[in-house]
């Protein structure tokens, strides 16, 4: 945007996003809309919040229209997130799952990471493409080790599919990851599948009795 006070209320957006205050980084979103309407990584932003959230479909497809009339704005990558996007979650006239597979996989063929890498395993498994869909999640597991939904995906996927110790060994590198706490609900669906009883993980430095 050529608007610095847009641009302000986007950076601060930014900033009540990773603070979690999701309130303010709607409302400074709207704002920086409000101050520069062709303001498209603005309007993908907020588009993007919205479908993590899972509220306001018709406000996003909206949002994703209005994005793509300014897509020239973009970064490449951006904009190809936004083409994806865009043919995933726009107006129900526009949708097109080859369509938006397409730009992600060209993400991922440019500009690969955890984040592009999940996105294109979601939308693979979506499409049926389940083999497809768990290499995706692998390499972004292994691309950065502080990123857990592959890991978490991967064992839904193997649990599923009776694959009880690849599960077993995802569980493990998730667990390393969050710890036992977060991820006891995983360890319960494995000792089931498992048919054994179910035990907590003991807490660290915890002994035996």
């Amino acid at each position: 945007t050529a608007s610095l006070p847009a641009l302000r209320k986007y950076s601060d957006a930014m900033h009540a996003r990773r603070e979690g205050d999701r309130p303010a980084f709607e409302r400074l979103l709207h704002e920086a809309i409000g101050l520069d309407s062709t303001f498209a990584a603005a309007y993908r932003m907020l588009a993007q919040e919205y479908f993590n959230w899972g509220i306001k479909p018709a406000e996003t497809a909206d949002l994703l229209a209005h994005a793509m009339r300014y897509r020239d704005r973009l970064s490449e990558t951006r904009r190809l997130y936004l083409v994806s996007q865009y043919y995933r979650d726009g107006p129900l006239s526009a949708r097109n799952a080859d369509s938006a597979q397409a730009a992600i996989n060209a993400v991922i063929a440019r500009f690969p990471d955890a984040v592009s890498l999940q996105l294109a395993g979601l939308m693979a498994l979506g499409s049926g493409h389940a083999v497809r869909a768990e290499s995706l999640f692998r390499r972004a597991a292994v691309m950065d080790s502080n990123y857990s939904f592959p890991l978490r995906a991967l064992v839904n996927m193997q649990l599923e599919g009776g694959r009880l110790a690849a599960a077993e060994s995802s569980y493990t590198q998730l667990q390393r990851r969050e710890g036992a706490a977060e991820v006891l609900p995983g360890l319960v669906r494995l000792q089931l599948a498992r048919g054994g009883v179910v035990r907590a993980p003991r807490a660290a430095g915890e002994g035996e009795e």
